[in-house]
């Protein structure tokens, strides 16, 4: 098994004597800078044009909940949710099939709803005070540490480790749902230009097959509603036992994401000082809920209220860049066109917001001869 890993002149030992690291790594180590995707074009943003225009009309909304009748408006929370990467990914992963995307795209917008992921927190409000998947509502099903992220690939990709052999879970929905937790987290942590997580499982430990009911949970999350989120899944340790029981499971996978998982490979791509020593690496990393918990809420919540500061000066707006809202430095699209106001006296407003490649771009006017000068001037 030693032959799949990085060689180590460390002695088990000498590793049992080595300080442990109870925290949340907190900066990536980059190899490879991430580069902002370059714009679509053709058919494409043909595409993506329609279904930005879809979401963005004004009378849009959704359902509550799953299986609920009642419908909303989206939520300031959804609309920063809605980002031109966001719409993109559902587009790729429906092979460019508008109707199909539209519809995905409600499903989640819904599944979001149900599981209070609309107006998400990340963990910084207590269950009391509701509102949000917070940390406190699943905080029961991390206790273990079977579930985590921490660190990042040497291209910016978060670090999704999980131990299943940890899982004391009776509770499959509240199973799958701590996972979902802990996937927002991981999306928190993406830097600029990054878009997927990699997933490390080891099985170390023994254990019996996880609930079908489980896994299924989980692979249906993770296609459905977390679509193109997944560089790649690396298993190690698997028992016999599961083998048979992987084989089973395999086809419920979309073959996408099926090529992306392998067994028992090293991950050079991961600096050592990121992978833990089960992969190969040299982070000696002890998951203690107590001392990471906070440590990850702190970086998380610095991160989503800057995002929402650069969403906000960015105009509200469904559609801005993921690129910009995570603080990637400004292309010439977004310098040269920031934003363009025409001043009317009327209280009557008429707001359009440019097309791709525009971005940044909103124009008010008091009638459609202030908004067609204000489109002639920026040539869009």
């Amino acid at each position: 098994m030693s032959s799949f890993f990085r060689s180590s002149t460390t002695s088990s030992s000498s590793s049992s004597l080595t300080p442990r690291v109870k925290t949340a790594l907190q900066e990536p180590k980059l190899k490879n800078e991430p580069l902002r995707p370059p714009p679509l074009e053709g058919d494409q943003l043909e595409l993506y044009d329609s279904l930005l225009a879809y979401v963005s009309e004004p009378a849009f909304e959704v359902d509550v909940g799953v299986g609920k009748d009642e419908k909303r408006r989206l939520s300031e929370a959804e609309k920063m949710w809605l980002t031109r990467e966001c719409l993109e990914r559902y587009l790729r992963a429906q092979k460019w099939d508008l109707p199909v995307a539209q519809r995905k795209l409600i499903d989640t917008l819904v599944w979001r709803r149900e599981h209070q992921l609309a107006d998400d927190d990340g963990g910084e409000r207590s269950k009391d005070e509701g509102g949000g998947l917070n940390a406190e509502r699943i905080r029961t099903e991390g206790k273990s540490g079977k579930d985590y992220v921490n660190g990042w690939d040497e291209d910016g990709r978060p670090l999704h480790y999980q131990v299943p052999s940890r899982n004391t879970s009776t509770d499959s929905d509240l199973n799958v749902l701590y996972c979902v937790w802990v996937m927002e987290r991981s999306i928190d942590l993406m830097p600029p230009g990054v878009e997927k997580q990699v997933l490390l499982v080891n099985f170390s430990g023994g254990m019996s097959p996880p609930p079908l009911a489980t896994v299924r949970g989980w692979i249906s999350m993770l296609s459905h509603h977390y679509p193109e989120r997944m560089e790649k899944a690396i298993a190690i340790k698997v028992p016999w036992i599961l083998n048979a029981f992987f084989k089973v499971i395999l086809p419920w996978i979309d073959p996408v994401t099926r090529a992306k998982l392998v067994f028992n490979a090293p991950a050079p791509w991961v600096p050592e000082d990121h992978l833990e020593e089960a992969f190969g690496g040299k982070l000696p990393f002890e998951y203690d809920q107590e001392t990471y918990l906070p440590s990850l809420l702190k970086l998380c919540s610095e991160r989503r209220q800057l995002y929402r500061e650069r969403w906000v000066k960015d105009g509200s707006r469904i559609g801005a860049s993921e690129w910009i809202l995570k603080g990637g430095a400004p292309s010439e699209r977004d310098v040269d066109i920031v934003e363009k106001i025409v001043e009317s006296e009327s209280t009557s407003v008429e707001e359009i917001h440019a097309p791709a490649g525009k971005e940044g771009v909103v124009i008010r006017g008091d009638d459609e001869a202030d908004v067609a000068a204000a489109l002639q001037e920026l040539k869009v």
